[in-house]
């Protein structure tokens, strides 16, 4: 069987897969965003967001990292 694929059909990613992928390496660029955005279209709010910068950003590392796993052990299946 002979395919013009350069990975085997096991391997191929999937155009759901590539979105995901472009999808979470996105997300953190959009999250920094709002929290800039906000910060300059109020300065009153900088030192309330200044506050909630760590915990944000811990709870999007955790998220980040639980969907790292899943698509590790999904690609191991």
């Amino acid at each position: 069987m002979s395919t013009n694929s350069p990975m085997p059909s096991a391997q191929t990613p999937t155009s759901d897969e590539d979105f995901r992928a472009k999808l979470l390496g996105f997300l953190p660029l959009v999250t920094a965003g709002s929290f800039v955005t906000t910060i300059i279209s109020d300065p009153g709010k900088a030192r309330a967001l200044s506050n909630l910068v760590l915990p944000f950003g811990l709870l999007g590392a955790i998220v980040t990292l639980g969907l790292f796993f899943y698509e590790i052990e999904k690609q191991s299946v």
